[in-house]
């Protein structure tokens, strides 16, 4: 297989990193006990040098003939070896057995989680599937395993996220397939997503050689990105588009030296051509003033640093709007603002991949959209960007019906509606937020069109310049010139792709 920017180095045999810090629950004698062994203990145990076993405590889900399942917990441990004991009883025989118990949803489903929370160098809560008629159980996994090798002087990582071009956490049918279980996407469930979390309890110190671990539905994928971010928030990618085969019961690795690990201060990573030449990545978050000093705001929702009432975020035109307003907190400057003719290019003729679980679309660039918190209340609204390459990362059903994407906007409450967790997806998949930032006379400091888009292009002169405008009754985006001495708008410096 060609590898254009992962390099995985070796496959090995899986047993499992079993660590838990749950209470160990007795056996009241009317439960049965359970002996248990993990798949491939004839093999190598570990994985190179981390020990896969059993651990006291480890909680299983055990369905039986009962009407509901018995939790057990791992005691007698003797590495692959462990005895399952419960004050619960699953019933008689046939039994199925899941580790670990929280995501069992029942016998034939589990529901891998959106977010893995682990210890560097342990692989926690690999998934473990027994099937039999006695007490005796042999588990086997129906996961793959990623493993990350990471090394660099004076760099934390506080996070790192996996996005790919098929669902990998929600609910999972179980086929146990003759000791060689699988799991397939339960279409007919709605909590399904493409991007997985890994999250630690701190900031991990990678100064010296540190692994992390995840693991993934086993199966093939064809887009397959790796986020890292660092203490500060800055985010550094690696991605492939050749396709990666995860099998069954088996862990890539892959190494990624100091040499090749560089962390972009402000930008994001999603890709977008301005012209048929060149491709260009978003700052993190319009500019803003605080002080004296000028910064791109954290949370792309927000119009300024805390998405205030004040006009911190709206700015008088200049020639050279980098060089008027340097940034704080944008690494070297390499910033600049899009001309008219790129913005419009952008929005209105570039190809993009727009790929669903079930289609490929080519014409999506653009969509008006609301953002709210978990109470329904709008945080944002504004315009979603979609970049040249893009995966559908949430539910199918939360995909809009094709007429809104590049619509008129009549009303904000015809728009679709985004959850911030669910927006927080879509920017992990490479989406870029416009958030409505209405504009402001220069002379009376008066604000105008609060629900509207205003921003800055590089085209005008001495006189006038051109903006590109979002708004009620209007298309998503169209071009207009505003006296230079009269208008404040808003400004989103982009810079070239890597």
């Amino acid at each position: 297989m060609k590898k254009t920017a992962f390099y995985f180095i070796a496959l090995a045999c899986l047993g499992v990193a079993a660590v838990s810090c749950s209470k160990e629950e007795p056996n009241n004698g009317n439960a049965p006990k359970f002996k248990v062994t993990l798949e491939s203990t004839d093999a190598k145990t570990t994985l190179n040098g981390v020990n896969l076993t059993w651990t006291t405590g480890d909680q299983v889900a055990i369905f039986g003939t009962a009407a509901a399942p018995a939790t057990y917990s791992a005691t007698e441990v003797n590495g692959v070896y462990a005895t399952l004991v419960s004050a619960q009883n699953p019933g008689d025989a046939p039994y199925t057995a899941i580790y670990p118990a929280s995501i069992a949803t029942s016998a034939t489903t589990v529901t891998l989680p959106a977010e893995q929370h682990s210890a560097v160098g342990e692989l926690t809560g690999f998934p473990m599937i027994a099937q039999g008629a006695s007490t005796t159980l042999n588990f086997y996994n129906p996961c793959s395993v990623l493993r990350i090798t990471m090394t660099k002087a004076n760099t934390s990582i506080s996070k790192i996220q996996i996005v790919t071009d098929q669902y990998i956490n929600g609910d999972f049918t179980i086929d146990y397939n003759d000791a060689e279980p699988t799991i397939a996407y339960n279409s007919a469930s709605a909590n399904h997503t493409k991007v997985t979390t890994l999250t630690f309890d701190n900031p991990v110190d990678i100064s010296q050689p540190h692994d992390f671990y995840a693991y993934l539905p086993a199966g093939t994928y064809n887009y397959f990105m790796i986020k890292f971010y660092d203490a500060d928030g800055n985010i550094f990618t690696r991605t492939t588009t050749d396709g990666i085969t995860f099998p069954r019961s088996r862990y890539l690795r892959l190494n990624i030296g100091a040499n090749v690990i560089h962390f972009n201060p402000g930008d994001l990573t999603g890709k977008f051509s301005v012209s048929s030449t060149q491709q260009v990545t978003f700052s993190k978050g319009n500019l803003y003033k605080s002080g004296s000093s000028y910064y791109f705001a954290d949370v792309q929702t927000n119009r300024s640093s805390a998405n205030s009432g004040s006009l911190d975020h709206l700015f008088a035109w200049t020639s050279n709007m980098a060089t008027s307003y340097p940034v704080q907190n944008g690494g070297n400057n390499t910033w600049f603002v899009l001309t008219k003719d790129q913005w419009e290019y952008m929005v209105k003729t570039r190809p993009v991949s727009f790929n669903t679980a079930t289609d490929t679309y080519n014409n999506r660039r653009c969509l008006a959209a609301k953002v709210t918190n978990s109470s329904g209340r709008i945080i944002a609204r504004g315009v979603i960007l979609f970049p040249d390459l893009f995966y559908w990362p949430l539910e199918q059903a939360k995909l809009p019906v094709s007429n809104n994407f590049g619509r008129i906007v009549l009303h904000w409450d015809q728009v679709p509606s985004f959850t911030n967790a669910e927006w927080a997806l879509l920017e992990a998949a490479g989406c870029v937020f416009l958030p409505a930032t209405a504009k402001k006379d220069l002379g009376s400091q008066a604000e105008f069109e609060v629900s509207s888009g205003y921003y800055w292009t590089a085209t005008g002169d001495s006189h006038d310049a051109y903006y590109v405008r979002f708004a009620s009754n209007s298309k998503v985006f169209d071009s207009q010139d505003g006296r230079i001495d009269k208008w404040g708008c808003a400004i989103r410096m982009v810079k070239n792709a890597q």
